[in-house]
């Protein structure tokens, strides 16, 4: 049994995308109000984690974003537990079909494994981020290949909801994010003193030092789900400083029209792209993940 990682169909819609458009779906930067997502979808999560796996994606996901991004971030948000996008993902794996499906979020999968624990998921982070990390990431300008681990770091988005499903082949595994990233010509994340040029949505800066957070107390506010980050995102005592800021996105590319995987804002066609040759940690010798 084999574990994939899915490729980020992101990749090809992004270098076939003509510009011309504003991309859309971004927080406001006038009012201090974010967008947030909004689906019609049965409003009920069949796949749940606990909440202490749930508390955990949320950590980790956290901490890929202070210690996995190739340089200091000035702007990284700290991102939260959203229901809405937990209920979109669980829809997804309800199918047990390895193939994107998304509207206005960015995706990652994992599919493969029999057990869903901590390590389960410091696996996902591994094979996401970790070992997807380039040789042109690491050189720290921002702007990263747009792949798996550019989903994840993008600095952008705040929200993020995963769900899980036994199936033939082990765990299939969703995760979906919002704001959606990985647009072609614009920066994952701006190199800079951390914290040092948050948006006016996440003033704040969090214990860590690291991550722009929507609260003092860092704590989810009105029209967040309510799941508590992990206590090493504390809270902070002044809103974070907004000097020395440095321009996020260089240039606006058009949205691809159609397509799916990290950080589309439009349905995917349904045939998947091919699974990358990088595979996940192996929860035993015979059963490697694979991720998409």
């Amino acid at each position: 049994m084999k574990i994939i990682a899915a490729f980020s169909a992101a990749i090809a819609l992004a270098q076939a995308s003509s510009g011309g458009k504003s991309r859309h779906n971004g927080g406001d930067k006038t009012n201090g109000v974010d967008s947030m997502p909004h689906f019609n979808n049965g409003g009920v999560n069949n796949h749940a984690y606990s909440p202490e796996i749930r508390d955990y994606i949320v950590q980790k996901h956290n901490w890929a974003r202070v210690h996995l991004v190739p340089s200091e971030a000035c702007n990284m948000r700290q991102v939260q537990w959203d229901e809405s996008l937990a209920i979109e993902a669980a829809e997804l794996v309800e199918t047990c079909v390895f193939a994107h499906d998304t509207e206005n979020y960015g995706q990652n999968l994992m599919y493969g494994g029999n057990r869903l624990d901590k390590k389960t998921v410091d696996s996902w982070i591994d094979s996401w981020v970790r070992d997807e990390i380039t040789d042109s990431d690491r050189q720290g300008t921002g702007y990263m290949e747009l792949n798996h681990a550019s989903a994840v770091l993008w600095a952008d988005t705040h929200l993020v909801g995963c769900a899980s499903k036994i199936c033939p082949n082990g765990y299939l595994t969703a995760c979906n994010y919002f704001n959606p990233g990985n647009w072609q010509g614009e920066r994952a994340y701006v190199p800079g003193k951390s914290c040092s040029n948050c948006p006016s949505q996440a003033p704040y800066c969090d214990a860590s030092g690291k991550l722009c957070t929507v609260s003092p107390d860092g704590k989810p506010t009105p029209g967040y789900s309510p799941a508590p980050v992990h206590s090493g995102y504390g809270p902070a005592p002044t809103p974070a400083s907004q000097n020395g800021s440095v321009p996020a996105h260089v240039t606006t590319a058009a949205p691809p029209s159609n397509g799916s995987d990290t950080a589309v804002p439009t349905p995917c066609p349904s045939t998947p792209h091919p699974a990358p040759t990088t595979l996940a940690p192996a929860s035993s010798p015979a059963e490697k993940p694979r991720c998409a």
